[in-house]
């Protein structure tokens, strides 16, 4: 048998590579591992500074409240459109532990608990035609934490009038909840001026994770008598009804 031409073998060889390299060249966007993608970066902004004001894209600001309470009031260009509230609550232990997934199943089941109770709530204040519906809890960024994030909202007359995203977290030995609710006029709750429609909170949804992740939050308040070991699971916001959101009972204007 004749020795392969070394001209033949250099032939054949490009010709390999360059179906590769189509090969390569030709994959879609969507074959692209998910780990490639770029994830939003985490926009700073600190509750606590009075002078607060923060422009973000698409018209959308963010600036301190005129309120008695801690808060980020929303102006999509220039005009009042809604409010975050932020508040602190007791916790009982779990964050003394060092097992994260034990953090996260606590948030987990106290969320399913303000669930219910909104349930319960807007069945009693609403009516039989007022239907809430919840997400299912996630791990989500909260303060350069992880903390997570929570959904519900209802429907009536098969309209969506309500909706809140929340966010919940350890730090520093007590929990701290985040929340932006959307309430349309007309619905069974009145509304706290600036509060956003669903249509504006949609939209303002995915800066908001971001505001979130990247928020620098005032001292954690001091509780006396916190645990010193981890405890059980049950929610201090056990003896509370929910408000305009779902685990938050301050109000915008209302005294810290």
């Amino acid at each position: 048998m004749p020795s392969p031409n070394p001209h033949t073998i250099r032939l054949r060889t490009c010709a390999l590579l360059a179906a590769a390299l189509a090969a390569f060249t030709g994959c879609s966007k969507a074959d692209v591992p998910d780990r490639l993608a770029t994830t939003p970066a985490p926009i700073r902004v600190s509750w606590a500074d009075p002078e607060l004001s923060v422009e973000l894209e698409d018209g959308w600001t963010v600036t301190r409240c005129p309120a008695g309470v801690i808060a980020l009031c929303i102006n999509k260009d220039g005009a009042p459109t809604g409010h975050i509230l932020m508040e602190d609550l007791p916790s009982i232990g779990e964050e003394l532990t060092s097992s994260q997934d034990q953090v996260q199943a606590t948030l987990a089941v106290r969320t399913q608990t303000i669930y219910r109770q909104l349930q319960v709530h807007r069945a009693e204040a609403c009516g039989p035609g007022y239907k809430v519906q919840t997400a299912t809890p996630e791990p989500a960024p909260v303060a350069g934490l992880t903390g997570l994030k929570y959904e519900a909202s209802a429907t009536q007359d098969s309209n969506t009038v309500e909706r809140t995203i929340g966010f919940r977290v350890f730090r520093d030995g007590i929990e701290t909840m985040i929340e932006a609710t959307a309430i349309e006029p007309g619905s069974c709750l009145t509304p706290q001026e600036p509060t956003f429609s669903v249509e504006e909170l949609r939209a303002f949804e995915p800066l908001l994770s971001r505001i979130v992740a990247g928020s620098v939050l005032p001292e954690a308040t001091e509780y006396p008598d916190l645990p010193s070991e981890p405890g059980g699971s049950q929610d201090p916001r056990l003896d509370r009804a929910p408000t305009n959101g779902i685990g938050i009972s301050i109000e915008l204007g209302s005294n810290p």
